[in-house]
């Protein structure tokens, strides 16, 4: 879903290859795959109780483990020789800042309005939050209007399905 909703921002921002960003949309989180595989009792727990809540299961990989998934998939993808401005974004997708490259501030939004979405959750009964300050500074940031959001939106989840299915087979 975070994809999806990278490759329609980018469209709507008018940036050069915007499926590209459905490719870091849809490998943001390998890093927490390769954690729930390598130290999955500690990730179980992280993730309970975090309450399936993105940036505080960040913070509490950072506090347990010294790192967290996104810079471990980070350093894969830098291995594997994956393009810079990829990794980079996939490394920041936690965190905000003003002064990041756009592909930095799409996923970061991507994965933030993802994680508000039924779609893009964890947790199937998590409790809806409102959008964090950093998710209104990044929408701001984009320039995309709550209509060109909400189409942004109703497209991903219109294609979430067929989508999944095309790569599960």
């Amino acid at each position: 879903f975070t994809g999806l909703l990278a490759k329609g921002m980018a469209s709507a921002c008018d940036v050069l290859h915007p499926e590209r960003f459905f490719v870091a949309g849809l490998l943001h989180d390998v890093g927490f795959l390769v954690l729930s595989h390598r130290v999955a009792p500690i990730m179980q727990n992280l993730l309970v109780t975090s309450g399936g809540d993105e940036a505080t299961l960040h913070m509490l990989e950072r506090e347990t483990l010294g790192f967290t998934h996104a810079e471990v998939a980070a350093r894969m993808f830098r291995t594997w020789g994956l393009p810079e401005p990829l990794v980079a974004a996939v490394a920041a997708h936690h965190t905000y800042d003003s002064a990041s490259p756009l592909d930095n501030k799409i996923l970061f939004f991507a994965d933030a309005l993802a994680g508000l979405n039924d779609l893009g959750t964890l947790f199937e009964d998590r409790e809806a939050s409102a959008p964090s300050p950093q998710l209104l500074q990044s929408a701001e940031a984009l320039r995309l209007d709550e209509t060109a959001l909400d189409h942004i939106v109703q497209q991903a989840q219109e294609d979430f399905v067929t989508t999944v299915n095309s790569i599960t087979g």
